[in-house]
C-alpha cells in the first residue's frame, strides 16, 4: 500500500490527502512492509479458535508452526502502532449522514450502505485504501457499511477512530466463517482495481504494485516502501520519475520464479491438505479405539467385581457348613444324651418301682404265712377230732 503513499507523476489532486495520510496515526498500519507467507495465514485460520475471557474480553488463539499464537485487540493495536486505545468506533446514525453530507455525500436512502462513487475523487481514494487495508470487505468494493462511514468521518475530522476495534471484531465475525482454504488464497490474492474513472490512473497503478493477502480483514501488503520512512521523504519520491518498473512489486521477479512460487504453494496446500486428513483420521481412531479401550475397562472392572463376590459367597459357604456340621453334631450329642439319661431315669424307676414291689409282696406273704399257720392250727384240731371220731 505504500505506492499509494508515494505520489507518482500524475497525482497531483491527491498529494493533499496524501500528506494527510503521510501523518495520520494510521500511516503505520498502511506502509509496514513486512513479509507474512500465505502458509502461516493459512495455518492461523485452520487452528484459530475464539475464547471470552473473565474480564468478558475475547481472545483468538491459533497455532502456528506448533507455537500457541493469541490475539487480542490490544496486540493488534500494538502491533499495527494505531495508538487508538481511546478512539471511538460508533456513531449515532443522525450524525453519519450529517457528516457526509458536509463532506459532499448526497443519498435519498436511509439505508446504512453507502456509495463509494458518489464521494469526490480525493475521498473516493481515501475509502479505496481503507477498504484494501483495514477493512473486513465482505460486500461489493463499490460499496461499505457504516464502520467505515464512521471511519472516514472521524479522519476527515481530525479524531482518534478506534481501527484496532474494528479489525478485531472483523477477524472474530470470520470465525464463524468456512476456515481458510486454497480457493480463498487465490480469490483473496487477486488485486481489486477500483472502478471509478476520475482516479484510474493513480489508484490503478497503486492497485497493481501491492499484491496483499487477506483473510477476515487484516491485508499483509508487500510495499517498496520501509516502515521507517517518514513524511520527509515524500518530496524525495515525488520528484522521481514515474517509473511503474519501480513501484509495480511481484512476490517473485520473473515468470520462473512465480511458477516456482504457484509449485511451492501447491505443495504447501497439499501437503497441509494431507496433514488435516491424517489428523482427521487420527481423531476418528482416538474416538474408535478410545471407545473400545474404555469398553474393556469397564469389562474388566465388571469381571473383577464378580469374581470378588463369587469369592466372598464361597468363603460365606465354607463357613455356613463349617457351622452346620458343629451345630448336627452338637445336636446329635445332645439327643444322644438325652436318651440316655431317658434310659437311666426309666431304669431307676423301674427299680424303685420293684423295690417297692418286692416290699409289698413280702409284707403280704408274712400275713399270708401268719394266716396260713393260724388256719392249719385250725385244721389241725379239725383233723384230730374227726381221726378220734373215726378210730371211735
Amino acid at each position: 500500500m505504500a505506492a499509494y503513499l508515494q505520489k507518482p507523476e500524475g497525482s497531483e489532486e491527491f498529494h493533499q490527502i496524501v500528506y494527510f495520510l503521510n501523518t495520520s496515526h494510521i500511516r503505520y498500519a498502511l506502509t509496514e512492509n513486512l513479509t507474512i507467507y500465505v502458509s502461516l495465514i493459512q495455518q492461523f485460520w485452520q487452528t484459530a479458535t475464539t475464547r471470552t475471557l473473565d474480564n468478558r474480553e475475547i481472545e483468538i488463539t491459533a497455532t502456528i508452526d506448533r507455537k500457541v499464537r493469541v490475539v487480542t485487540e490490544a496486540s493488534v493495536r500494538r502491533h499495527l502502532k494505531l495508538e487508538d486505545s481511546n478512539g471511538i468506533s460508533i456513531l449515532p446514525t443522525t450524525e453519519i449522514f450529517d457528516q457526509l453530507a458536509l463532506m459532499g455525500y448526497v443519498s435519498n436512502s436511509d439505508k446504512l450502505t453507502f456509495q463509494k462513487g458518489q464521494f469526490s475523487p480525493q475521498y473516493r481514494f481515501l475509502i479505496h485504501i481503507i477498504l484494501h487495508c483495514l477493512s473486513s470487505k465482505k460486500t461489493a468494493w463499490e460499496h461499505f457499511s457504516s464502520n467505515i462511514a464512521t471511519a472516514l468521518i472521524y479522519l476527515a475530522t481530525n479524531r482518534t477512530f478506534n481501527f484496532s476495534n474494528m479489525i478485531f471484531d472483523g477477524m472474530v465475525k470470520n470465525m464463524d466463517r468456512p476456515k481458510f482454504s486454497r480457493s480463498s488464497i487465490r480469490q483473496e490474492t487477486k488485486v481489486h482495481q477500483p472502478s471509478s474513472p476520475t482516479y484510474t490512473h493513480v489508484a490503478d497503478e497503486a492497485a497493481s504494485t501491492g499484491v496483499d493477502v487477506r483473510h477476515g480483514g487484516v491485508a499483509t501488503n508487500v510495499t517498496s516502501l520501509n516502515a521507517g520512512q517518514g513524511s520527509g521523504n515524500i518530496d524525495k519520491t515525488s520528484s522521481m520519475p514515474h517509473d511503474s518498473s519501480l513501484l509495480r512489486v511481484n512476490i517473485l521477479g520473473s515468470n520462473e520464479g512465480r511458477m516456482k512460487h504457484n509449485e511451492l504453494m501447491n505443495l504447501v496446500t497439499t501437503l497441509s491438505d494431507i496433514v488435516l486428513a491424517l489428523e482427521t483420521d487420527l481423531k476418528q481412531t482416538k474416538k474408535v479405539y478410545g471407545a473400545a479401550y474404555t469398553k474393556l475397562i469397564m469389562k474388566v472392572k465388571k469381571l473383577k467385581n464378580i469374581l470378588k463376590t463369587s469369592q466372598a459367597r464361597r468363603k460365606a459357604k465354607r463357613k455356613d457348613k463349617g457351622k452346620c456340621i458343629m451345630e448336627e453334631s452338637e445336636s446329635a450329642m445332645t439327643k444322644t444324651k438325652r436318651q440316655q439319661n431317658k434310659k437311666d431315669l426309666v431304669i431307676r424307676q423301674l427299680c424303685d418301682y420293684k423295690r417297692s414291689l418286692i416290699k409289698k409282696r413280702g409284707k403280704g406273704l408274712l400275713e399270708f404265712m401268719k394266716q396260713l399257720k393260724l388256719l392249719l392250727r385250725k385244721n389241725g384240731k379239725i383233723l384230730e377230732q374227726e381221726l378220734k371220731l373215726m378210730k371211735s
